[in-house]
């Protein structure tokens, strides 16, 4: 294995460690974000939420513009109505060979 700097330290010991202060550093990052944003309910939306959604969110509620307001809101609805779509389309055979089964 590669010593680094003659301090003996392994080359992937120092990747790895890299690693984690990067996670370190981006979880602080989300945190904060959060509680600066959102303040003590920001708590539930850190364990919960997704970061990415959260970010867009704050971001369309900061423009003041009421275009990209309903932009986001009509893709947002749109993207939810499509996953219901998708929900009933898988779950509805099941449901038809259990009532089957059951009274047929």
């Amino acid at each position: 294995m590669d010593a680094i700097g003659g301090l003996g330290l392994d080359a992937s010991l120092v990747l790895e460690a890299q690693a984690i202060a990067i996670s370190i550093v981006e979880t602080y990052k989300r945190i904060s974000f959060v509680l600066r944003e959102y303040g003590i309910a920001g708590t539930w939306l850190v364990m919960f939420g997704s970061h990415d959604v959260l970010r867009s969110e704050f971001q369309v509620l900061a423009s003041g513009d009421d275009q990209v307001a309903f932009d986001f809101k009509k893709a947002t609805q749109d993207e939810s109505n499509m996953i219901a779509i998708a929900v009933r389309r898988s779950s509805f055979p099941n449901l038809t060979f259990l009532f089957l089964t059951k009274f047929g």
